[in-house]
């Protein structure tokens, strides 16, 4: 099975047509609102009080630092 290629890279893809482009937006936008809905339920259940934050907002922050660092170390 040969490996994926890396989504970071936009050289180991080929252009999308059209109706690829349309497709892979609406992917995207499903993915984006079940985000959403993941990120209210950890709010509104409290899961940053679970893994010992103060508040939600620190927790929010380390989830988006760590994405980017990880982003970031790829390049």
């Amino acid at each position: 099975m040969s490996p994926l290629p890396d989504p970071m890279d936009s050289r180991a893809l080929p252009p999308c047509t059209a109706e690829e482009a349309r497709s892979l937006t609406e992917r995207i936008r499903a993915q984006v609102e079940a985000l959403c809905f993941l990120v209210a339920e950890a709010r509104d259940r409290g899961a940053w009080r679970a893994l010992g934050y103060a508040s939600f907002s620190p927790a929010r922050r380390l989830t988006h630092g760590s994405v980017g660092q990880r982003r970031r170390s790829r390049r």
